[in-house]
This record gives structure tokens, sequence and C-alpha cells, in this order.
């Protein structure tokens, strides 16, 4: 995730926003030139029969969690398939659990001059 001096969410930088850079030399390329503004967002109280169906219906592959605008996770749909597998034959989908933020304190990384929050949510049951 890219957030401004705030905190604030302001992008997040996707496998797909590399992959379609890939004929340019990354090295030198800026957060803010490859970056998608307007990434996906729900709270961490969502369910996640609904993050599913939010990734499925924009086609992405991950979801920014988030507490007034400010990033507090990122849950990938891989996540969310080790939630359904970890619940076996007993349960039929994920409709019913809730994504829960594993951390108070997010991890922050500097990338250039923009911060790149660096925290992925692992589902809990």
């Amino acid at each position: 995730c890219i957030v401004d001096a705030k905190g604030k969410l302001v992008g997040i930088i996707t496998d797909g926003d590399v992959a379609r850079n890939l004929h340019r030399n990354l090295a030198d390329v800026t957060v803010d030139e490859i970056m998608t503004r307007t990434p996906k967002t729900i709270d961490p109280q969502t369910l996640a029969g609904t993050a599913i169906a939010m990734l499925n219906e924009h086609n992405i592959g991950a979801l920014v969690v988030t507490k007034n605008n400010m990033p507090v996770g990122v849950v990938h749909f891989h996540d969310l398939l080790r939630i359904g597998r970890r619940r076996g034959p007993r349960y039929s989908g994920v409709a019913g659990l809730r994504l829960e933020v594993p951390c108070s304190d997010a991890h922050i990384l500097q990338v250039r001059s923009a911060p790149v929050l660096g925290t992925t949510i692992l589902g809990s049951a």
C-alpha cells in the first residue's frame, strides 16, 4: 500500500502492476508511475464471503483493509482460500467468517520517498 504523509491510502502496487511494467527497467521506475491509484478497500469487519465476491466482481487478487481511509492490512485471495481449507468439511464456504487485523501497528517500509504498508492479513477463525 502507498500512503501519504498522514497515513491515508493513495494507492497500491500489485503483481499485475509490476507485470504490466516488466518491459521497463523497474529500477528506474517510481512507485507513482506504476501504482494503482484507486485500490478496492474493505473494513476489518467485512465478511470473508463479501471479500471473495468483491475479488470476483472486480477480477482482482487483493483488497486493502482500511480504517478511516488508513490501511491496516491487505487480504489476498490466497488468504481467503486458506480460511476455507482450515475449516475442512465441517464448513461449507467462508461467508460467516470475519477478517481480523492481526496487529495493531502496521509495518511501514520506505520505497523511494513513499512509505509502503507491508502487512498481510492471515485469516483467523
